[in-house]
This record gives C-alpha cells, sequence and structure tokens, in this order.
C-alpha cells in the first residue's frame, strides 16, 4: 500500500488498538481486513476533507473503512483516545493530567442546506453551522458540539458542558467569549459539578 503523508506508524496503530480491544469479535471469522490500512484511510478522508467515495484505490473499500469509523464513533473510541492524548501532552508539560478551568468559544461558518443541521446566525450575518468548543487553558479540546448557527451562544452552553458532567473532578472555572459573557455565573456553577455531580444549594 503506498503510504500517504497521514500514514500512521505501526506503533501508532498498536495504540489505537488498545483503545478498540473490547470491539473485537469473542468468535466467528478471525478479521481479515488491515486495520492499519483502515485507520490510514479514515485519517485520509479527515486530513482531505473529501467524500468517502473519493478514498484512494490503496486503501480498503470506502464501505469498510466507513463502517468501521462510525463503529469506533459510535463506541466512543475516538473521544477515548482525544482524553489519553490530552493527559499525555498535560503530564508531559508539567500540568495535572486533568485540567481546573477551561475556555468556552464559538465560531459560525458558511454551510449549505444539505447534510447536517443549518440556520442563520444574525450576529455574523451568515447562514449555517456554529461549533461551540471547550478547550483547558492550554488550547487542547475537551468538548466539541456542533448545531445550527440561529443558536445562540448562551444557549449552546449547556449543550457543550452538560454531557462532560463528572469527566473533569477537578474542574472548577470557566471562562467565556463576550457573547457568553452573561453566562459567567452558571458556567462556573457548571464546571463546579464537572466532577462530583449536582451539589445541594
Amino acid at each position: 500500500m503506498e503510504l500517504y503523508p497521514i500514514s500512521i506508524s505501526p506503533m501508532q496503530s498498536g495504540s489505537f488498538s488498545n483503545h478498540s480491544s473490547h470491539l473485537r469479535r469473542k468468535a466467528g471469522r478471525p478479521r481479515e481486513v488491515d486495520m492499519r490500512a483502515v485507520l490510514n484511510g479514515i485519517f485520509y478522508i479527515l486530513r482531505a476533507g473529501c467524500a468517502w467515495r473519493m478514498i484512494p484505490r490503496d486503501y480498503p473499500p470506502k464501505s469498510t473503512v466507513y463502517a468501521y469509523f462510525a463503529r469506533f464513533r459510535n463506541a466512543g473510541v475516538w473521544e477515548q483516545i482525544m482524553a489519553s492524548l490530552r493527559e499525555r501532552c498535560r503530564v508531559e508539560a508539567g500540568r495535572e493530567a486533568t485540567p481546573s478551568a477551561g475556555i468556552i468559544d464559538s465560531q459560525s461558518i458558511r454551510s449549505t442546506d444539505r447534510g447536517g443541521p443549518h440556520g442563520y446566525d444574525g450576529g455574523k450575518k451568515l447562514s449555517g453551522r456554529k461549533r461551540h468548543i471547550f478547550v483547558d487553558t492550554t488550547g487542547l479540546i475537551l468538548k466539541v458540539v456542533v448545531h445550527k448557527a440561529d443558536i445562540q451562544d448562551r444557549q449552546g452552553v449547556p449543550f457543550l458542558l452538560e454531557p462532560i458532567k463528572g469527566l473533569f473532578p477537578r474542574m472548577r472555572k470557566s471562562v467565556g467569549g463576550s457573547g457568553i459573557h452573561g453566562q459567567r455565573t452558571s458556567m462556573d456553577q457548571r464546571a463546579d459539578g464537572m466532577g462530583s455531580g449536582d451539589r445541594p444549594p
């Protein structure tokens, strides 16, 4: 198989297998597909930003590559890998594995009416989607959500923070941009509850 700039090494492929081992079939025929080739196909699509049908012939069939991509997505494998890499980067930088503070921001981007959420952002004067991003103080991603652009920044905060409640036990403070400034108090309350769930008043 021809190697592209995005191709991963055998060591990186082995690291991925550690996160997806629970998805292996316990019985039946042994898997014949080359998982390193599948991963390289997935990363090629993500890096090139092209349609699945445009995947080069050096990789397994697009239906096979996409099936594994969707399977790993539904099982939360990608988020597990992101968390593992984030914690490793923080420790190597001399920090605690999990953050105690985070930063929230949003960005609206133009898109077509097809294939996903779509709305009009009156403030940015554009039609498309909006992404809310939650990062630690070093810029490493904690959570990303994508939705219609017509959702206000303040309304998007719960979509961002509620799914990760309990995942960051040291989280005590979150800071938002100007469009989320009015949410500062409620953001800090949500951040304070990420580690131990709801607390009595």
